[in-house]
């Protein structure tokens, strides 16, 4: 009798295992980002950013998107955040993922100084120390000009400041060009 009831207890458990395991893989084939939060919430902050980032590559969304980003570190996510970063602020959807986002940072303004801020300092962790024609700081003074705030530029000021001190960045007209624009826009 007790190794039947021993018996039945662990078929009970093996059963509840294997559907816990089920579960948890078709949750998180169906919607990563459930896993995610919960993830997030419980402080298993590094788990998470995985999930974030299978829910944002199985739907493309700027949401998704910009979940990632706000959860990413510029510290741990270097090179990521600053992918991931980039591929926000120059997404279709930008504009209106900002709108829906703005109540959670204090108003729009704010919103785009976030992510503005998140890419920048992404740059700077990374180590970027080449600047070209096509560097995503001009894209952003051409292409988001409208919106970017004081502090944006300050950041960008830095950034370009510590550029223009390596050796490689001498002599280099078209930093010189940018860092004289953002002087400008600043009134310095």
């Amino acid at each position: 009798m007790g190794k039947l009831i021993g018996k039945t207890v662990a078929i009970t458990l093996a059963a509840i295992v294997g559907l816990f395991a089920v579960v948890f893989g078709l949750v998180t084939l169906i919607k990563p980002v459930a896993i995610a939060d919960m993830l997030y919430n419980a402080g298993l902050n590094d788990a998470a950013l995985s999930f974030y980032e299978m829910q944002y590559n199985k739907t493309g969304s700027a949401e998704d998107l910009g979940a990632l980003v706000t959860r990413l570190d510029a510290e741990k996510g270097g090179v990521k955040e600053t992918e991931y970063a980039y591929a926000l602020i120059f997404c279709d959807d930008f504009d209106s993922y900002v709108s829906s986002r703005e109540k959670d940072f204090g108003g729009k303004e704010k919103t785009y100084e976030f992510f503005f801020d998140k890419y920048l300092l992404s740059l700077s962790v990374t180590g970027v120390t080449e600047y070209g024609v096509n560097n995503p700081v001009r894209r952003i003074l051409d292409e988001k000009g409208d919106v970017i705030t004081d502090k944006n530029l300050k950041l960008m000021q830095a950034f370009l400041t510590g550029l223009k001190e390596k050796e490689e960045n001498a002599e280099n007209d078209v930093l010189a060009e940018d860092l004289e624009r953002i002087n400008s826009l600043l009134g310095e």
